[in-house]
This record gives C-alpha cells, structure tokens and sequence, in this order.
C-alpha cells in the first residue's frame, strides 16, 4: 500500500515593477537565475537512494514577465513489509 505525503513550499519572490521587455530586465533576469538556483536545489534533494516521489518547480508569467516561482516536493511513503 503506498500513501501519498505531500511538501508544498510556496517561494513568493516578487520582482521589482522592472519589465522584461527593453533595457530594464534586471528584475525578470533575477527570477530566472533564481529559479535555476532552486532546480538545483531540488535535484540534489531527489537524487537520492530510496527517494521516491517527484519534484516541481513552476514559474508564474504575466504578459511575458515573471511573477513569481513554485516549487513543489512530494515524496511517496511506501509501507514496510513485515517479515
């Protein structure tokens, strides 16, 4: 019997009021960097024996500016056997 147990970590890092369309893409560029930060961060964490479950991470975009970033870790809890 598997049973589902469920991380969600919200990461609201709002930008500046800076687009990412013309030359003030700082804010934008930012966030981007960031959310490959926290890829990374969620592999290292999953990418471990006996791990099982999934990892996300989901960029929020309005009118082609990042909002916010998301990530998610769900990990499956399998139940132990006994012998």
């Amino acid at each position: 019997m598997v049973s589902n147990e469920t991380t969600t970590e919200v990461n609201n890092e709002t930008k500046s009021n800076a687009s990412c369309h013309g030359p003030a893409k700082s804010g934008c560029q930012t966030l981007a960097k960031r959310s490959e930060q926290v890829w990374r961060e969620l592999l290292s964490t999953a990418q471990v024996r006996g791990f099982h479950g999934s990892v996300t991470i989901e960029a929020v975009v309005q009118d082609g500016t990042i909002q916010h970033i998301r990530r998610r870790f769900e990990r499956l809890e399998k139940q132990i056997r006994a012998s």
